[in-house]
């Protein structure tokens, strides 16, 4: 038979090269660049193709040819995928007579075809899977489909057809030459990352064709039972791109690795910081826990009080103050219209000696004489106190009670003239009067109306801190209505502001 001409050349330098290419990328896999690949959960399509040659029979008959495949892959985590192939391809015998070995040669010039087709599972383990090389390693079954078939005077293309020939077994049996093996795979390649999604695929196969006996080359159809190459096992050298659709999530928490700052640990998902796809232990900040904060999101001012809770305390004592303008942070103020602002609670408001829980006048004036009840103790009046107490016909001018200007708070000189009044009152229980509050005419008449409402109003709740019941008393706003001299001057405006009591 003439020697044809193979388009694949003996393949042992290359080979050789491709081995040697694999060795050194193990060994410099860890120092290669680090990227944001990992295959966890994603899927990939890849094809490949290649040479292979059938080895391990009694004779070395098998050429070297060409194969093909496509791939689906995934990732099981981010060191492991399985990959589901479909390979095909076919083999020529390359002897020209018995017993010679063919190697690596890819001539023949018989017109024998053995044609093979393979599905496969495989389990594959990525060495530095976020190397920009990465070594492989892999392990799988298949089933390993097989005929010879003759094509004289034709060209029976990549994948040759028809029916299988007859030819001989290790048993010395006739026997059709075609088979189905059940072919445990050893893989060893390496993956070169070109970008995130896409990977350039080199490596190699040896494949063990479990209890194959029968010639699956077909030179004994021509030399007889003593030339039955029954070859166990595939070998073969391959290149392929694979093109991987996610990024993975190597943690589960549905954030994509390649956006995933922590990939190997999932977000907690509680609502702070859930896009980065790293657990948030303690959100605030403040070194509790977020499981035993009870205020996870707002940071613990760790002042003392109730720090171990993790919420913060801006009012530490409740009482409505701030703590940054509380004098008393841990003290609630009392509340009790005297002195409110700073914070500190006040027993003793008008400090008399008499605790405000018992005191009756909790706030007469600085340094008054209080009897056991802390109002201030009573003194005959003298020639002429009746007048503060005015017929019903007319109102009493109460001289020396004044206000801050424009307002109705009054002066400290104010509270002893108030203080008068309430001793005159307490010494006759059954008086009533009325406050009347009285201004010039400087200014808008409702305005000066409501002011004078408000000094009359002021004057009743004084009488009241000192002991004299609310229903004694009634206070009413006059305004500019009832001027006691000419506003046309200062001296009149000055008579016309006053407080009149006036007897019910």
């Amino acid at each position: 038979m003439p020697r044809a001409t193979s388009t694949f050349p003996t393949l042992r330098t290359t080979a050789l090269l491709l081995a040697a290419f694999l060795a050194t990328s193990f060994a410099t896999a860890g120092s290669a660049r680090a990227n944001d690949r990992d295959r966890d959960g994603a899927w990939a399509f890849g094809v490949a193709g290649g040479v292979h040659k059938l080895v391990e029979g009694e004779w070395d008959y098998s050429t070297v040819e060409q194969f093909g495949g496509i791939e689906l892959s995934r990732g099981l985590s981010s060191e492991w995928t399985l990959a589901l192939a479909l390979r095909a391809g076919h083999v020529r015998p390359g002897a020209d007579e018995p017993g010679q070995e063919v190697g690596w040669s890819g001539t023949s010039s018989a017109p024998l075809y053995t044609s093979l087709t393979q599905p496969s599972l495989t389990v594959r383990h990525l060495f530095a899977p976020r190397s920009r090389f990465c070594p492989v390693a892999g392990v799988g079954l298949g089933l390993t489909s097989w005929k010879v078939t003759d094509h004289t005077g034709e060209d029976p293309g990549w994948l040759p057809g028809g029916d299988p020939i007859t030819g001989w077994d290790t048993d010395g049996q006739s026997a059709e030459l075609k088979g189905t093996d059940l072919t445990l795979l050893f893989e060893l390649g390496l993956d070169v990352a070109l970008t995130d999604a896409l990977v350039l695929n080199l490596g190699g196969r040896y494949e063990i064709l479990n209890g194959n006996g029968i010639d699956n080359i077909g030179l004994s159809a021509y030399w007889g039972a003593e030339d039955v190459d029954a070859n166990t096992a595939r070998a073969d050298l391959y290149v392929g791109l694979t093109w991987w659709f996610g990024a993975g999530d190597s943690d589960g928490d549905g954030i994509p690795n390649d956006r995933d700052a922590c990939p190997d640990e999932p977000e907690d998902m509680d609502g702070y910081n859930d896009l980065d796809g790293c657990p948030d232990p303690d959100n605030d900040g403040d070194g509790i826990p977020d499981a035993d904060d009870a205020c996870p999101t707002r940071a613990e001012d760790f002042d003392g009080f109730r720090d171990e809770d993790g919420c913060p305390d801006p009012d530490n004592d409740g009482d409505g103050i701030v703590d940054g303008r509380d004098q008393c942070p841990d003290e609630p103020e009392d509340i009790d219209g005297w002195d409110d602002r700073d914070g500190c609670p006040d027993p003793d408001n008008d400090q008399d000696g008499v605790p405000d829980e018992r005191d009756r006048c909790p706030n007469t004036p600085p340094d008054s004489k209080v009897d056991a009840d802390g109002c201030v103790v009573e003194v005959p009046l003298v020639e002429g106190a009746a007048a503060l107490v005015p017929a019903a016909t007319r109102g009493q001018v109460l001289e020396g009670v004044n206000f801050v200007s424009g307002s109705a708070e009054l002066t400290p000189a104010s509270i002893a003239v108030l203080a008068e009044l309430a001793a005159t009152l307490r010494a006759d229980p059954g008086l009533k009067l009325e406050i009347a509050g009285h201004t010039d005419a400087t200014g808008n008449a409702e305005a000066n109306r409501a002011l004078s409402s408000r000094r009359a109003e002021s004057v009743r709740r004084s009488l009241m801190a000192m002991g004299i019941a609310g229903d004694r008393l009634i206070a009413v706003g006059y305004g500019q209505d009832f001027p006691l001299a000419d506003n046309g001057t200062a001296e009149g405006r000055a008579r016309n502001r006053r407080v009149e009591v006036i007897r019910q």
